[in-house]
C-alpha cells in the first residue's frame, strides 16, 4: 500500500525506576537496527506520545538511513 514505508509505534514504556537513564533511547536504536536489517522498504518510524511526555516531544518521527 501507499504507506508501507512507515512503521507507527503506539507506545514505548520504561519502568519508572529506570526512566531518564537512556533505556527508551536504546530500545528505539535497537528497533531501528532491526528495521534496517529486516524491512529495507521502511524509511520512516512514527512514535505516538502523550503531550505531557517532554522526553518524547523532542521529535515524533525518525527517518531511517539505509
Amino acid at each position: 500500500g501507499p504507506y508501507r514505508h512507515i512503521i507507527k509505534i503506539a507506545s514505548i514504556c520504561v519502568h519508572p525506576e529506570y526512566k531518564g537513564k537512556g533505556y527508551g533511547k536504546k530500545m528505539l536504536q535497537e528497533l531501528i537496527e532491526h528495521i534496517k536489517s529486516h524491512y529495507p522498504h521502511v524509511w520512516r518510524l512514527e512514535l505516538s506520545y502523550e503531550m505531557d511526555n517532554l522526553v518524547a516531544v523532542k521529535g515524533n518521527f525518525v527517518t531511517i538511513q539505509h
